[in-house]
C-alpha cells in the first residue's frame, strides 16, 4: 500500500508541476528564436576623391561628429575659390551694367534736349527763310543739324535698350545673383563633404580603408552600428501570441552573457509571419498549404546595457514576456 500510495503521490506531484509549468508558460511565453538588432548606418561618401587620412580602426567606438576619414580637399577648395570669384564678378558685372544704363539714360535725356533745341532753331530759321530775311542755305543747315541730332538720339536710345536687355529686370538680376550664390553653396558643400564624420555614436565595423584609396560618391564603404537603440526580434510561435501586446515587460538572456538578465518592453507585434516574404513559400508545388506552425516576429525594446556588457548586433537571445503584467 505504501508503494501504491507513494506512486500516486509522485504522479500527483508530477501532474501538479506540469500544470504549474503550463500555467506559467501560458502567462510567460518564451522563445529562443531571437536575435539582437540595432540601427546600422552605411557610411557612404558624397564626393569622389582620394583618401588622405584615416582616423578610426575596425570595431572602434566613435561619438557623434568624430572624424572617420578625410578625402583630398584641394580640388574642392579650388572649386570654392572659383565659385566665390564668379559671385564677385557677377555682382560687379551687374553694377557696371547699371552704371552703363545710367550713363545711356543721361545721354538720351541730353540729346532729347538737343533735339528740342534743334527743332526750335529749325522752325525759326525756316520761317525767316520763307520771309526772305535769311538765305535758304541757313535753313537747310539747321534742318541737317536737326536730322543729325535725331539720329544721335535714336542711336543713344538703341544703346539704352541694349543695356537694359543685357541687365534684365529685377527678377533676372536677382536670379543671376542667386545662381552665383547657389554655385558657391554647392562648392562649399562639396568641400565640407570631404570630411566624413560619424553621424551617430556607435561602432565601426567591416572597416578596411587605407590612405591613398580612391572612393566614389554613392558607394557604401562600411556600416556604423548605432549604440543608442537596441532591440530583440523574437520569433514566437503563433499559438503563443494571443496575450502578447505592446507595452508588456520582457526578460532577455543573451547567449554571450548566460548569467545576466536584461529587461525590455514589447514594442510591436508584426503583421506578417517570418516566412511571408521568403523565397520559398509555405505551400508545396501543388499549391496546397502545409500545416506548419508559423513564427511571428515580436520586437522587444531593450534597456541600455551595462558598460561591461555591451550588446552585439545579431547576437542570439532568449526572450520571455510577462503577459500577466499590465502594459
Amino acid at each position: 500500500m505504501l508503494i501504491i500510495g507513494g506512486s500516486i503521490a509522485a504522479i500527483a506531484i508530477l501532474l501538479l508541476a506540469a500544470y504549474l509549468y503550463w500555467e506559467y508558460d501560458f502567462g510567460h511565453p518564451s522563445t529562443e528564436d531571437a536575435y539582437v538588432g540595432a540601427h546600422a548606418v552605411l557610411i557612404t561618401p558624397q564626393v569622389d576623391g582620394q583618401v588622405i587620412a584615416v582616423a578610426v580602426q575596425n570595431n572602434q567606438h566613435v561619438n557623434v561628429g568624430d572624424l572617420l576619414f578625410q578625402i583630398d580637399p584641394r580640388p574642392f577648395e579650388a572649386a570654392v575659390t572659383k565659385a566665390r570669384n564668379e559671385l564677385l564678378l557677377t555682382a560687379q558685372t551687374l553694377e557696371v551694367q547699371r552704371a552703363n544704363i545710367a550713363a545711356a539714360q543721361a545721354k538720351v535725356e541730353e540729346h532729347e534736349a538737343s533735339v528740342s533745341l534743334a527743332e526750335d532753331e529749325y522752325t525759326r530759321t525756316a520761317k525767316l527763310a520763307a520771309q526772305g530775311n535769311i538765305s535758304q542755305i541757313q535753313a537747310i543747315q539747321r534742318r541737317d543739324e536737326l536730322l543729325e541730332e535725331r539720329a544721335l538720339l535714336n542711336d543713344y536710345r538703341a544703346r539704352l535698350e541694349v543695356a537694359l536687355r543685357e541687365l534684365g529686370n529685377e527678377e533676372v538680376q536677382q536670379a543671376r545673383l542667386d545662381q552665383a550664390v547657389q554655385n558657391l553653396n554647392l562648392a562649399e558643400l562639396g568641400l565640407a563633404w570631404t570630411t566624413v564624420s560619424a553621424p551617430s555614436a556607435g561602432y565601426v565595423t567591416q572597416f578596411d580603408m587605407r590612405v591613398g584609396e580612391v572612393v566614389t560618391s554613392g558607394t557604401a564603404l562600411f556600416p556604423l552600428i548605432e549604440d543608442q537603440n537596441w532591440w530583440v526580434d523574437a520569433n514566437f510561435k503563433e499559438a503563443k501570441l494571443a496575450n502578447i501586446t505592446p507595452g508588456q515587460p520582457a526578460e532577455v538572456t543573451l547567449d554571450m552573457y548566460p548569467d545576466q538578465r536584461f529587461t525590455g518592453t514589447v514594442e510591436s507585434v508584426s503583421s506578417a509571419s517570418a516566412s511571408s516574404f521568403s523565397l520559398l513559400p509555405p505551400q508545396n508545388t501543388t499549391g496546397n498549404w502545409v500545416k506548419v506552425s508559423q513564427r511571428i516576429p515580436v520586437r522587444v525594446r531593450l534597456e541600455p546595457p551595462p558598460t561591461a556588457s555591451p550588446f552585439r548586433m545579431g547576437a542570439s537571445a532568449t526572450v520571455t514576456i510577462n503577459t500577466e503584467a499590465k502594459p
